[in-house]
């Protein structure tokens, strides 16, 4: 089996601020959770509406949480230095 190429210093450092900038990026979006507050209104109608807002706004919050725990981890792989190794052969 060939062993792969070490990622450079350069190429590490580039994707800690692709990453870091990501980071931040995400914090700020779940920051943001006006979308998820629960409106009432005396109107059906706005009443679904809402409801489905707020489900989306819920969907996609949890799919911005799950991004963040993976650049999270990404960077603690940079830390420990394994970051570019593959998650399941190690290789």
């Amino acid at each position: 089996m060939e062993k792969s190429a070490v990622m450079t210093e350069t190429q590490v450092k580039k994707f800690r601020d692709i990453l870091t900038a990501r980071q931040t990026e995400l914090e700020g979006l779940i920051r943001n959770r006006e979308a998820a507050a629960i409106e009432t209104s005396a109107d059906a109608l706005d009443q679904i509406q809402h409801m489905v807002e707020r489900e989306l706004a819920l969907e996609t919050l949890g799919r911005e949480s799950a991004f963040l725990r993976e650049t999270r981890a990404a960077l603690r792989r940079m830390d420990e230095g394994v970051f570019g190794n593959c998650l399941d052969c190690e290789e």
